[in-house]
């Protein structure tokens, strides 16, 4: 018995072995409705991204994709290479203007040169050659994505990219909170509060309320209800928006709205209370609410702690995961070869490289945040905490701050920024 469980062991491992080696990373391109193999003539493919650096390092050292860089530029007959840059999409649209970008592959986000680049016509519209077979191949957040960016009829993205955190959803907002805390306060805990449809904007008040503390007696608050507060994401589980698409398909600025204005009265009167404040890492504060990827932040607590979604506004009947800032791969308007290009960003970046249990692992503590988790990956639906960020979101972003310490009211803010803001949104569609 125990030899043939050894048997069992050394298969698996053997196994294991041939997922990681490089000879067996091929990846058959043709069930995604592509050709087997692509020619690139000897072309040197440039990544830009913000995260270029992370990316390279994770083909460099991750022993599951390691060698994948020198396989994929023999398959394609290229070279690879990765620019590191904040500056964008200005160093994009420099490279197109000077003829560099006809192999390039951009990384974007809504807030970081997606909207930018595709008004400005200098993206390739990739369903005009990309089959269904393509998009139906691709993991549930990067369909998702490319479907939520959809601009003037055409979808520009070819799919995502990662250095370890594979193609799951680690972007979707939720809530952490400090089951020590709340244990030690006689406080509900949110989990449950979920599971049995309370966790409501009203239950959230009572915890950050209550866990709101001077624990030293010295007359200044030293324990936190809640340390991070993401305005937008009050706004969607209240069944209200930032923007939201006309009859035309062109994005109004929303935030004036009754469903928006609660969320910032909410915001503002938990800054009131003194509620927000400490580090949730540090384990002075009840609740924090970020996204689910920066749980591998609070991996090094010594205290408990779970997830929990959103909680809940008075005009919201469901739990929504806001996105931080949905991101794709586009394709510069010059490129010699999209199809290709599209083909190679496939061929690197696959869902399988990172199992949902090594996810899990690196993201999540307990077996309730892993449903979380896991409910994020199949009802994520490309709702967004600010699609069109980077038109109008500075000033947003300023005036927020205003509304929450009191200087002016959630409806006078929003209704003095909405022209300026909406002139920003209108020229966007108007390119």
């Amino acid at each position: 018995m125990r030899k043939k469980a050894i048997l069992v062991l050394v298969g698996m491992l053997f196994l294991s072995l041939v997922v990681i080696l490089p000879e067996g990373q091929a990846r058959d391109l043709t069930k995604l409705g592509l050709k087997p193999s692509y020619n690139l003539g000897g072309a040197t493919v440039t990544y830009i991204s913000w995260t270029a650096d992370r990316m390279k390092n994770y083909f460099n050292e991750d022993p599951v994709v390691k060698g994948r860089l020198t396989e994929a530029e023999k398959k394609f007959n290229c070279k690879i290479q990765f620019l590191q840059t904040r500056d964008i999409p200005a160093t994009n649209m420099a490279r197109l203007l000077a003829g560099d970008s006809a192999y390039d592959l951009w990384h974007t986000q809504t807030r970081i040169g997606y909207y930018e680049l595709v008004s400005e016509g200098a993206a390739y519209p990739m369903d005009e050659i990309l089959p269904e077979k393509y998009y139906a191949g691709l993991s549930h957040m990067e369909r998702e994505a490319i479907k939520i960016l959809e601009f003037k009829g055409h979808r520009w993205g070819i799919g995502g990219t990662h250095w370890g955190a594979g193609l799951w959803n680690g972007g979707s907002l939720i809530v952490y909170y400090n089951k020590s805390i709340l244990e030690r306060e006689g406080l509900p805990d949110p989990y449950k509060l979920y599971r049995e449809n309370k966790w409501t904007w009203d239950q959230a008040t009572e915890i950050v309320k209550r866990a709101t503390q001077d624990k030293n007696g010295d007359g200044a608050i030293d324990q936190w209800g809640i340390s991070r507060v993401v305005p937008e994401g009050l706004i969607v589980l209240n069944n209200g928006s930032v923007t939201r698409m006309d009859k035309n398909g062109r994005p109004v600025f929303t935030m004036d709205e009754p469903a928006a204005l609660e969320a910032l009265q909410l915001y503002a009167d938990w800054n009131r209370m003194g509620a927000i404040g400490g580090k949730f890492v540090n384990g002075d504060a009840a609740l924090d609410m970020h996204f689910i990827g920066s749980g591998v932040d609070n991996m090094k607590m010594k205290d408990e702690w779970s997830v929990v979604p959103i909680p809940r506004g008075p005009r919201c009947d469901q739990y929504l995961f806001p996105h931080w800032s949905p991101e794709t791969v586009i394709i510069p308007v010059n490129s010699k070869n999209p199809e290709a290009m599209a083909a190679l960003n496939a061929f690197l970046f696959r869902e399988e490289d990172v199992t949902m249990n090594l996810a899990l692992a690196r993201l999540v503590r307990t077996r309730e945040a892993a449903e979380i988790f896991r409910r994020i990956q199949t009802d994520w639906a490309g709702e967004s905490r600010s699609l069109f960020e980077a038109f109008g979101g500075k000033l947003i972003e300023e005036t927020i701050k205003k509304v929450i310490a009191g200087e002016k009211s959630p409806a006078v803010a929003m209704s003095e920024i909405k022209p300026v803001v909406q002139a920003e949104l209108d020229q966007l569609f108007s390119k």
